[in-house]
């Protein structure tokens, strides 16, 4: 009798053990899934980014992607592809978003809504009105404990020692912010298990910043663009203004950091040298009229222009092609990036598609030649908007909507090695 209950007795903590055991289970596959199911629903696509993907040439990759979405970036388009579905959003609780230092000594980060630390601005500025009563901008330290987001960007000074720090709770993203490459970045050894997103212009970044998008080109077949106001003022450039008539050299260059003779970039403007006329201008060549803006004064003379980075950092790019494609002139480019994420394949040339300096230089003298050839680079451009006023901003649209959406628990423990590690070619020079 004893042998018999104490195998009941047995049997009933087995059951319960099992029991526990697959609640333990339970719990941990909905923490782990919860992000994926958020997502599964409002249709997002769990596409990671491949270089071999196929992406379409008539629009943009960051701001165009019905067909290629990438997981985890939460681009706004999809919002306004389901609207209906994010209709529960608008019951939520507001996100507050804490700009928590400058940005180069700007505490504003240029926010006309922002005028002092007692101010705060609403998602209206950044051009995503949808999320108008979902998120709120501010930079009034005081509001630490309410904020969930705080950003910090890393080209500004972190107190690192800050008292409010010590009011940190969990369900706090910290976001690691930098327009910049690594190049230009500080030590962030330091930073170990800090911050919990990135907001950078690398694609693997939890949310996607760029300066992109300030100087930004928008296909009119992209969601983005039928959701905008009916009173939008659209800006064009028809590639039938160009005008090569007025052209009077062939490829120039704009260089305000005089690089030393070993850098990559000099290197190749040397080399191009020996084949085509190449004219610098800047701080480093010739100077630009003063009465009149030095890119544009060069897009008017010249057929190309060399937008060559200063940095060889994986998918860095900067105003040196996004300034360029505004204006009537072809851009060279030459970097770790693959530029048709941003623009058609027909809107530049590559330098590493050639395989010499030399063959480079005669496909150029033959599209320099031959009027029709060289007004195909801008082809493209009539099924584009472009405008300054869509700030750099964007992410934080972004940001907003990740906020509501990602619940996921997530430190960053080794953001040092994210950031640096085998990132840039060593041998560039700054």
């Amino acid at each position: 009798m004893a042998v018999q209950h104490r195998h009941n007795y047995c049997s009933v903590i087995k059951y319960f053990m099992t029991c526990m055991i697959l609640s333990i289970c339970a719990l941990f596959y909905v923490s782990l899934t919860i992000e994926n199911y958020a997502l599964n629903y409002f249709n997002f696509s769990m596409t990671k980014y491949d270089d071999k993907l196929l992406f379409l040439n008539q629009s943009s990759l960051t701001y165009h992607m019905e067909q290629t979405e990438f997981y985890p970036h939460l681009p706004i388009q999809i919002y306004t592809k389901n609207r209906e579905k994010f209709i529960k959003l608008e019951n939520k609780t507001k996100k507050i978003i804490l700009l928590a230092n400058g940005f180069f000594d700007d505490e504003t980060w240029s926010m006309k809504s922002i005028k002092n630390k007692t101010n705060s601005g609403n998602m209206s500025e950044l051009y995503c009105s949808f999320l108008n009563n979902q998120c709120e901008i501010t930079n009034d330290r005081d509001r630490f404990t309410q904020a969930n987001a705080i950003v910090y960007h890393m080209r500004d000074y972190i107190n690192r020692s800050d008292e409010i720090l010590k009011y940190r709770h969990p369900s706090q993203r910290f976001i690691f912010t930098s327009w910049e490459s690594p190049r230009n970045s500080i030590d962030l050894r330091s930073y170990k298990n800090f911050f919990n997103w990135t907001m950078t212009y690398k694609f693997d970044s939890h949310i996607f910043a760029s300066y992109y998008a300030s100087d930004t080109y928008r296909s009119k077949d992209s969601q983005w663009f039928k959701n905008l106001p009916y009173n939008y003022e659209q800006k064009t450039v028809l590639y039938e203004n160009i005008n090569t008539t007025k052209k009077i050299g062939t490829v120039a260059a704009l260089i305000s950091n005089c690089l030393t003779p070993e850098s990559q970039r000099t290197l190749l403007i040397t080399e191009l040298k020996k084949y085509v006329d190449v004219t610098v201008y800047g701080r480093c060549g010739k100077p630009c009229p003063k009465s009149i803006d030095c890119r544009t004064y060069i897009a008017e003379r010249y057929y190309f222009f060399l937008s060559f980075e200063n940095s060889y950092c994986e998918d860095y790019t900067t105003e040196k092609l996004f300034s360029t494609v505004a204006l009537p002139i072809v851009p060279i480019v030459f970097g770790r990036v693959n530029y048709t994420r941003y623009i058609p394949q027909s809107a530049f040339i590559n330098v590493q598609q050639f395989p010499s300096i030399s063959k480079l230089s005669e496909r150029l003298y033959q599209i320099r030649t031959n009027r029709t050839l060289y007004q195909e680079y801008f082809q493209w451009k009539k099924n584009f908007i472009w405008d300054r006023f869509l700030q750099f901003m964007s992410p934080f649209c972004d940001l907003c909507l990740r906020l509501h959406l990602d619940k996921t628990p997530n430190i960053i423990h080794n953001i040092h090695k994210w950031w640096y590690h085998e990132k840039c070619d060593p041998e560039v020079q700054n």
